[in-house]
């Protein structure tokens, strides 16, 4: 992204919030998750990661954070959350 402080919007563009108290804007690519994952996003330090997903139907699978955190929040419809 080359103008942090340009307006973006979800899901286009994921922030993450770093313990320095900077917002950073990431850019949301075919490639992001694989990148997140195989820790191709570490310069970024420890933080937290902001960002927007949309469902239109149930999932197929379970999601766990073992070494992390989750909020979810609501914004239209409704939806039955199952915590274990």
């Amino acid at each position: 992204m080359s103008d942090p402080r340009a307006p973006f919007r979800f899901p286009d563009t994921f922030v993450h919030l770093g313990h320095d108290d900077r917002a950073v804007p990431i850019e949301v690519t075919e490639s992001f998750w694989p990148d997140l994952i195989a820790g191709k996003l570490d310069p970024l330090g420890p933080g937290r990661l902001v960002s927007f997903m949309e469902f239109q139907g149930d999932w197929d699978s379970w999601e766990a954070h073992p070494a992390g955190e989750e909020l979810v929040c609501l914004f239209s419809g409704r939806m039955d959350f199952l915590l274990e």
